[in-house]
């Protein structure tokens, strides 16, 4: 497991993107969907899979491997 400060600098661009990886890791292992995160921090849920998909980019190419999975539909 990657230490959250480590995640945080390479992933994550500003305040928002630190606020999806908390209430992700929050969730635990069951997750959140992006409308529900979109809610919570009062953004739009495409916006939330954008970063998403961005943090998950920046981790692959630090580190070889994604930093958040997608579960249930694909």
């Amino acid at each position: 497991m990657l230490g959250e400060d480590y995640v945080s600098m390479v992933a994550c661009q500003d305040e928002v993107d630190v606020a999806i990886l908390s209430a992700l890791r929050e969730a635990g292992a069951t997750g959140r969907q992006s409308g529900e995160l979109g809610a919570q921090l009062d953004i739009n849920h495409r916006d939330v899979s954008r970063r998403i998909y961005r943090m998950n980019k920046m981790m692959e190419q630090e580190i070889g491997e994604r930093v958040i999975d997608k579960k249930g539909h694909r």
